[in-house]
């Protein structure tokens, strides 16, 4: 209901009339105008089936015409019209013959009405374009580890309580994540230690740590703390230099004094694996990928140095675009799976990993 109110002392008839008119309609419209009562309020609205049959009097210039287009009686009609020019302290329309014209009061609050019900109708329409539950869709991004051995869990938790839920994957790493995010491509990034930003909300999801990792039978794998010198003699097996996660181990060796010469950039986790158990170098890695070979002792992991080297993993959306409720769902879902990695994660990892890695892989694996 569209609330208008005639100002004090407006005659029928008076010249004054359609400016006053437009004035309480735009100082309503602003929320300028208040009553100290409120059925007071309530007696001043107009509403919404009475600016239908107002509005379609006024285009059809006939009451007869203008019912049978609100499909409402002749009588119902007029009834609106006359409440509404009670209601604002000023006659609407004059009878010319058997035409209904309109007052310069009229013509003036026609303006506004066709404005409200275009309104009405754009309220409508972006209301009927809000998904559902039934028709909700999930546009999501993240890099291929995460969608290989995290994500697979998560949705099919999702799935259970979002049975009609659409899909869209992307992969990538941060540059491709975020450009994407801002190109209305996807609606939520899981992203490592992601670049901050003023049009961006971040919602931290879970930690993990980075390690060497070897073969069983390599020399380091027996051995403490790795020294300085063994590292720069070693071939380092990362991720692309594109990567934030490249960035972090460039930047822990050189804390260390540590200047990587000696290395081989991959495209992912598992090609990393691969190189390593083929013995062509050490990889830099999360435990959490390679859980099944910690597990079947084929592969161990050593710490990086007496400090670990701690990635915290964010989901980013757009600020001012809130979560739906399948997305919600889908972050809670996610920190369940992961909640273990925070505190799970060996900071020295034996040949066969304990524990707390397989209890996070059952519940990564949902």
């Amino acid at each position: 209901m569209i609330d208008f109110h005639s100002g004090p002392g407006v005659s029928p008839t008076g010249t004054g009339t359609a400016k006053s008119l437009d004035a309480a309609v735009a100082a309503r419209s602003m929320g300028n105008i208040t009553t100290p009562d409120s059925s007071i309020r309530m007696a001043n609205l107009i509403e919404s089936r009475q600016i239908r049959a107002f509005v379609a009097v006024a285009r059809r210039g006939s009451f007869t015409q203008g019912a049978k287009d609100v499909f409402l009686t002749q009588s119902a009609v007029s009834h609106a019209i006359k409440s509404m020019e009670s209601d604002l302290g000023c006659h609407l329309f004059r009878r010319v013959g058997k035409h209904a014209v309109l007052t310069e009061a009229g013509d003036r609050l026609l303006q506004h009405c066709e404005e409200i019900l275009r309104k009405m109708s754009e309220a409508r329409t972006d209301l009927s374009r809000l998904p559902t539950t039934e028709n909700i869709a999930l546009r999501i991004g993240a890099p291929t580890t995460v969608c290989q051995h995290i994500v697979p869990g998560v949705l099919r938790r999702l799935q259970q309580q979002f049975t009609q839920c659409g899909l869209r994957i992307e992969t990538g790493d941060n540059p491709q994540l975020l450009a994407q995010l801002l190109a209305g491509r996807i609606d939520l990034a899981l992203m490592v230690e992601p670049e901050r930003r003023a049009d961006l909300t971040f919602e931290p999801l879970f930690s993990d740590h980075l390690h060497f990792l070897m073969r069983a039978s390599h020399p380091w794998a027996a051995q403490g703390e790795i020294s300085t010198a063994q590292i720069e003699q070693a071939t380092l097996i990362v991720p692309n230099k594109s990567t934030r996660t490249h960035q972090l181990i460039a930047g822990y060796l050189r804390t260390r004094r540590i200047i990587m010469d000696r290395y081989i950039e991959l495209g992912s986790i598992e090609s990393i694996k691969e190189l390593v158990k083929n013995g062509l170098g050490i990889g830099v890695v999360a435990q959490w990928p390679i859980r099944a070979e910690l597990e079947s002792g084929e592969l161990v992991t050593r710490p990086l140095g007496t400090l670990p080297l701690r990635r915290q993993w964010q989901a980013v959306h757009l600020r001012g675009r809130p979560l739906n409720e399948a997305e919600n769902a889908f972050v809670g879902f996610f920190k369940q799976a992961t909640g273990l990695l925070a505190n799970g994660e060996q900071e020295e990892a034996p040949a066969k990993a304990g524990p707390e890695p397989r209890a996070a892989a059952e519940l990564l694996a949902g």
